[in-house]
């Protein structure tokens, strides 16, 4: 029908001419719900998860999201793109277990730079969550699996970082930071984030030794009351 054309035509321009993201996602949400066929489908799909990612909207993007996996018949690279977006929904709308398994699907069915962000992801969740080890494991698993997407590897080795300052191992949180800042020199927010990890390591390292040192005084000022 023509509303049915107009609507597909409006998000098309709105997203590849216009990068007006909030008229390219109303659009291509009513185009996913006229009759169309399975590549119109997929790809009105695309501009509408890609558009309400940069609006920020995560209610409609987790409907979306699921929407897309209901319907099914997907190759192994569009579950796992689904699955990322669905986990990114239901992390930012404060749904983190559901997010982890959404994440986890992304791992399972793909190996390109979403996977590798799915994975830091977990990390980061089990991180914020305060299960430290599960946020070890899985940060250490992301630095092997996304081998080709330095950055991800990079923001890894800061959260591993963080992790073993947080259990007290300040010898190997400034190893991991080390490994950054000698090995990721490309991208600045990267080294900003591992110079400010640095300092911290800095602050524990000192706040720690004058511990120490204010200790040791207080042993040496028994010993005298004693004589």
């Amino acid at each position: 029908s023509f509303y049915d054309n107009a609507v597909k035509k409006a998000a098309i321009i709105a997203f590849n001419h216009d990068n007006d993201f909030p008229k390219s996602a109303e659009y291509a949400m009513k185009a996913l719900k006229t009759p169309i066929t399975e590549t119109e489908r997929k790809d009105f799909f695309e501009i509408a998860v890609v558009s309400l990612f940069n609006i920020e909207d995560y209610n409609n993007l987790l409907e979306v999201s699921e929407d897309m996996i209901r319907n099914g018949n997907m190759e192994d690279f569009e579950i796992a793109k689904v699955h990322f977006y669905k986990g990114t929904a239901l992390e930012n709308l404060g749904q983190r277990d559901q997010s982890v398994l959404a994440y986890n699907k992304v791992v399972q069915y793909s190996k390109n730079n979403q996977a590798a962000e799915a994975s830091y992801r977990i990390a980061s969740i089990f991180y914020e969550t305060g299960n430290l080890e599960k946020a070890e494991s899985q940060a250490l698993e992301t630095t092997k699996r996304a081998a080709n997407y330095p950055s991800w590897v990079a923001k890894s080795l800061i959260l591993l970082s963080e992790i073993y300052l947080k259990n007290g191992d300040s010898f190997n949180a400034q190893a991991a930071i080390d490994a950054v800042l000698e090995n990721y020199t490309s991208d600045s927010n990267i080294t900003k984030e591992a110079n400010l990890q640095k300092t911290k390591i800095e602050e524990y390292e000192k706040a720690n030794s004058r511990i120490k040192e204010n200790g040791e005084e207080g042993i040496i000022e028994l010993d005298n009351k004693k004589n």
